[in-house]
């Protein structure tokens, strides 16, 4: 299943898909149904694991959150400024990571708009970080990022690269593991 076209619910009941020209479209499993859609140009996107809300990425360079089946818009998240055009969204809903060509992972917290970081270094003491701000962003992965699943406990993110090479992440602490 690739996510950036195509990506079923957890629970199998219903799934979404990048459908031009009538944007992110949701249907039933079972009967293959339209039940929603979001009228815009997305270029990725992740439907939470309870299929409440789907986090896109839309063609504008922003992070949004939309109810599902509906399509209605739930959150306006914030505007990317990288060349993030992947996103995945946390077993537990409350963040999500967009990544992409521009080597960064960068954690946005759902709950509200608000950035975490966006520092290679960004926690050499290794305390608890604030969350005062939107997102947060990793170190470098080169040559860029096609990949990243968070952990089942939502405290780690792997990443890889186009070259076979993965990095894990300790979302709490927002640092390289390995």
């Amino acid at each position: 299943v690739s996510q950036s076209r195509y990506q079923m619910a957890w629970d199998g009941t219903i799934y979404g898909a990048i459908e031009s020209p009538n944007g992110l479209v949701f249907r039933s499993t079972a009967s293959g149904d339209r039940v929603g859609n979001i009228k815009s140009e997305i270029l990725d996107f992740s439907i939470s694991r309870d299929a409440s809300f789907v986090a896109v990425i839309t063609k504008d360079r922003f992070v949004r959150l939309h109810r599902i089946p509906s399509g209605d818009l739930a959150a306006e998240i914030g505007k990317i400024t990288s060349n993030d055009d992947e996103i995945v969204v946390s077993p537990n809903g409350q963040v999500a990571a967009t990544f992409g060509a521009d080597k960064w992972v960068t954690i946005w917290d759902l709950s509200q708009p608000k950035v975490l970081s966006r520092s290679e270094e960004f926690n050499p003491k290794k305390e608890k970080p604030s969350l005062d701000s939107k997102f947060f962003s990793w170190g470098e992965i080169r040559p860029h990022v096609v990949c990243a699943v968070f952990s089942s406990d939502n405290s780690l993110l792997a990443t890889s690269n186009n070259q076979g090479g993965v990095k894990i992440w300790d979302v709490l602490f927002m640092e390289a593991v390995s």
